[in-house]
């Protein structure tokens, strides 16, 4: 497997960025991990400041580890886990919401922390579910609806708790 990993940011239009990053570092590059077996990776970020920064550890099964199976079919395993340096103070998320058309919603955090989002709901109807998405501090978020909005406000389950947000 292949080892690397990324800066991590999101774009005004609430899409990730992954970028090489010269700063943070993981070791080995580079390990065979063969069935059932585990490996322990060395993984050093920088410091950072005052503002939290966001990292993707990104591990890729090379060409010459993919696996043909009888029907002729491949596989290759790639996975990707977040990873953050937080200052000696941390800060909170702030959040707020945008609605893009009728089935998105551009989710704004102006803290300077990362939110996990979990759900979202208005008016106590569930109208995004088992998200796998993250706020990034000073970042948005792009999140799409399974159902229209009932009105002006949102609840917003993230790892931090509930956020009653008004949506713009």
């Amino acid at each position: 497997m292949k080892a690397d990993v990324k800066e991590w940011h999101q774009d005004a239009f609430g899409q990730d960025v992954f970028v090489a990053s010269s700063t943070a570092f993981i070791s080995p590059t580079r390990v065979l991990i063969e069935p059932g077996a585990t490996r322990q990776l060395s993984v050093k970020l920088p410091e950072s400041g005052e503002q939290e920064l966001a990292f993707r550890i990104v591990l890729q099964q090379l060409p010459e580890e993919t696996y043909t199976n009888t029907a002729g079919t491949f596989s290759r395993i790639a996975q990707s886990m977040p990873a953050f340096s937080e200052p000696a103070r941390p800060q909170k998320s702030k959040l707020r919401a945008r609605r893009i058309g009728a089935q998105y919603l551009l989710i704004t955090n102006e803290g300077g922390r990362r939110a996990r989002l979990m759900t979202i709901s208005s008016n106590g109807q569930i109208v995004a579910a088992q998200l796998v998405s993250y706020a990034l501090a000073h970042s948005n978020v792009l999140v799409p609806l399974n159902s229209p909005l009932n009105g002006n406000a949102i609840d917003i389950e993230t790892n931090q708790g509930h956020h009653l947000v008004e949506v713009r």
